[in-house]
Order: structure tokens, then C-alpha cells, then sequence
């Protein structure tokens, strides 16, 4: 995520708002502790599902309860015997498993 942010943040000519912090853990930890941890997910938005994985809101919140996302190191929910690793848009991630962090 914070190769993501450097990219973007260079093309427009501002510093990255997103800490260099390698663990999705800690990068939770530390946007609870900086008060950017927001309640309801808006696209744009950083999560951390499950204290384990970090992905960018993609889409708005559905009634569902989850929400479009981009996430790598993914196998979006192909099959063991086909998968291949990746960035994918997923359609199914559960906002209750996640910590939501704006930087804007």
C-alpha cells in the first residue's frame, strides 16, 4: 500500500501521508494511535482485515455489510487448483473484519 501512495502522491506533487510501516498490524496500531481510524469506509479509504492484511476501498459500503476492495497477495476466490496470485478487485469484504483508516 505505501508503494501505491508514493506512486500517487508523487504524480501530484505532494509527500505520501502514509507511513513506511512494513506490518498491517502495526500500520493499524499506528493510524488508531494518529486518530485516522475511521468508523465508516468511504473509497479511497486504507483497511487492515483481520490485524493481518492491508487493501484500499474500492467501492462504497453495500447493504450487505461489505464493500468492493483492490487487495494484493490475493487468489480472488478462484479455485486452490487454478489460482494465481495477484492484485484483484474483490466484492466481498466484510466491513466487520476490518479497521478503516483515512489519510486525506
Amino acid at each position: 500500500m505505501f508503494w501505491c501512495f508514493e506512486k500517487a502522491a508523487a504524480r501530484v506533487g505532494v509527500k505520501n501521508p502514509l507511513p513506511r510501516i512494513w506490518g498491517a498490524g502495526q500500520l493499524e496500531s499506528w493510524a488508531i494511535a494518529q486518530k485516522k481510524a475511521v468508523t465508516i469506509p468511504t473509497l479511497g479509504d486504507v483497511f487492515v482485515k483481520e490485524h493481518r492484511h492491508v487493501g484500499l476501498v474500492a467501492g462504497r459500503l453495500m447493504t450487505s455489510g461489505t464493500i468492493q476492495s483492490v487487495e494484493g497477495n490475493t487468489w480472488a476466490g478462484t479455485k486452490f487448483e487454478n489460482r494465481r496470485e495477484g492484485v484483484y478487485v474483490l466484492n466481498n469484504t466484510k466491513v466487520v473484519k476490518c479497521t478503516f483508516m483515512r489519510f486525506v
